[in-house]
């Protein structure tokens, strides 16, 4: 009787140790288009944000091949870094920047540290 019940946890003691599902790291395969100043373009432009009834403005800006916010109001100048995607971060300052799309596909808002959302300016 012993032996009856000592077989099937010798087999699933097997199947446990020997048909572990393959790791699928090394089967994906990830292409990513190199980030150029022709793909930044689509990014650059006039933001805008109402704030206390007052219009504020963000201009991107690509300058040497870099994705620049320049903050209208101070003239202050961020750098962001892209990540993935429409996805970029402030340099040192690790403020997250998603641009967003409108359902034509064309960019159309920037949505800063996940809250502070700021309308594409029509040229």
């Amino acid at each position: 009787m012993k032996k009856i019940l000592i077989l099937p946890l010798l087999i699933t003691a097997m199947q446990a140790t020997y048909c572990k599902p393959k790791s699928r790291e090394n089967t994906l395969v990830h292409i990513t288009r190199p980030v150029t100043a022709d793909t930044l373009a689509i990014y650059t432009g006039k933001y805008q944000r109402t704030i206390h009834n007052d219009l504020f403005y963000i201009d991107f800006t690509l300058i040497d091949g870099e994705l620049i916010g320049t903050t209208l109001w101070d003239g202050n100048k961020l750098a962001l870094k892209h990540l993935t995607g429409d996805n970029f971060i402030v340099s040192g300052l690790a403020w997250a920047v998603k641009f967003m799309r409108d359902k034509d596909n064309k960019i159309s808002q920037v949505q800063i540290m996940g809250n502070d959302v700021w309308v594409k300016v029509k040229n």
